[in-house]
């Protein structure tokens, strides 16, 4: 099998490894030893993407009193460690709005 040089320091030799994305999230990759840096092939690059698309989530504005409320899907409550009844801070973005936890 022919060695592969990495394109990115053009230094190191590419070695075969599984990559962990994010935790449970794992594929393979081409990693440059000297550099780090990660080469994908086509399929990977697909994988990856589906992956990204997956985790957005459409949720629906519901109507409570005089405003405005969306849920928060329990996977993501847990990941932040949000519970009801506590206070989280609205943020104004460019494209949106972002939910942020008030520090205790």
């Amino acid at each position: 099998m022919k060695k592969e040089i990495c394109g990115n320091c053009e230094k190191g030799v590419l070695q075969q490894k599984n990559v962990e994305l994010e935790p449970g999230f794992s594929v393979q990759a081409r990693v440059c030893p000297n550099c780090g840096e990660k080469w994908y092939d086509h399929e990977v690059v697909r994988k990856i993407g589906a992956f990204y698309r997956a985790r957005q989530r459409e949720r629906t504005l519901i109507k409570l009193g005089n405003s405005l409320a969306v849920t928060l899907p329990p996977e993501l409550a847990a990941k932040y460690k949000l519970k009801a009844g506590e206070k989280v801070y609205l943020v104004e973005e460019e494209n949106g709005v972002s939910i942020h936890p008030v520090p205790a």
